[in-house]
């Protein structure tokens, strides 16, 4: 499924799929299920650097610029999103994992 995205008065189709694929891996990436070993995170950085600026280059004549920033931010997220989903488990009983509060 094809989407239209209007910027500037023109029309970029991004393809819904691509969208959903980059987001799960990101996902992926900013807190795994299991812990990942160096060489697998790097490889699904490199992925995610694919996906995002295939999308990204539809938009915007920086996308390589942008996915850098982005991927640049990875590791604060990472410790950002792993401080409050901590917070979040150790006030739900009911969690046996920190990736059920994902």
């Amino acid at each position: 499924m094809n989407r239209q995205i209007i910027k500037d008065e023109k029309t970029y189709n991004i393809k819904v799929d691509d969208v959903i694929k980059t987001v799960s891996l990101f996902k992926d990436i900013l807190y795994p299920e299991k812990e990942l070993k160096p060489s697998c995170l790097k490889r699904k950085i490199r992925k995610f650097r694919f996906l995002l600026n295939s999308i990204l280059k539809r938009i915007d004549l920086n996308y390589t610029y942008i996915t850098e920033k982005i991927i640049c931010k990875i590791p604060y997220l990472m410790e950002m999103l792993d401080k409050d989903i901590l917070s979040i488990y150790k006030g739900d009983p009911a969690a046996k994992t920190k990736f059920e509060i994902i």
